[in-house]
C-alpha cells in the first residue's frame, strides 16, 4: 500500500489529495470499501461517500486490472483542503456536496486500512521502482490513473 499527495483523479479543481492506492483480490466487494475504511479508522469526520448530509471529506475508487485477472486497483483520495463552492461538485440537477478537508490519519492508518479491507499479498505497491512493474503486470500503462501524478 502506498501513500502519496498528487490527483490522479483530477478531482477539486486540481489540488493536490492524500492519496492511498494498493491491490486488491478479486473477491473482495469494492462497494464495500469505503465502510471497511471508515470502520476501521474510526474517525469521527471522515466521510468517504454521500450519506444524505451531502458532506464528504473523500471518495473511493476501484478500477479492475486492465488484464482481465480479477485483482482490483483502489484509490483513495482524501480531500486536504475544503472547497468553497458546493455547486463545483454536483451532478446537473442533483444535490450541492460540500467537500470538507478530511480528518487527519493516525500513524496506522495504512496498516488498519489493510487489515480491514485486504491488500493482495502479490501487488504489493510501496511508493517505490517495483510499483511499476506490478501495475504494469496488471495491464495499467503510463497514462492511466495509477501512474498520474
Amino acid at each position: 500500500m502506498r501513500m502519496r499527495t498528487g490527483n490522479p483523479l483530477a478531482e477539486q479543481h486540481g489540488r493536490p489529495m492524500t492519496i492511498i492506492e494498493w491491490i486488491v483480490a478479486a473477491a473482495v466487494d469494492p462497494m464495500t470499501i469505503h465502510t471497511k475504511i471508515e470502520t476501521a479508522l474510526a474517525l469521527a469526520s471522515l466521510k468517504l461517500y454521500n450519506r444524505g448530509d451531502n458532506q464528504v471529506t473523500g471518495s473511493v475508487s476501484t478500477i479492475p486490472a486492465p488484464n482481465g485477472s480479477g485483482f482490483r486497483y483502489v484509490c483513495v483520495a482524501l480531500h486536504t483542503t475544503a472547497c468553497t463552492n458546493p455547486a463545483d461538485h454536483s451532478a446537473p440537477g442533483g444535490p450541492q456536496i460540500a467537500v470538507q478537508a478530511a480528518p487527519a490519519l493516525p500513524g496506522s492508518a495504512l496498516a488498519l486500512i489493510g487489515t480491514a479491507v485486504g491488500e493482495d499479498a502479490a501487488h504489493v505497491l510501496t511508493g517505490g521502482a517495483g510499483d511499476t512493474a506490478i501495475l504494469q503486470g496488471l495491464g495499467f500503462g503510463p497514462s492511466d490513473i495509477p501512474f498520474r501524478s
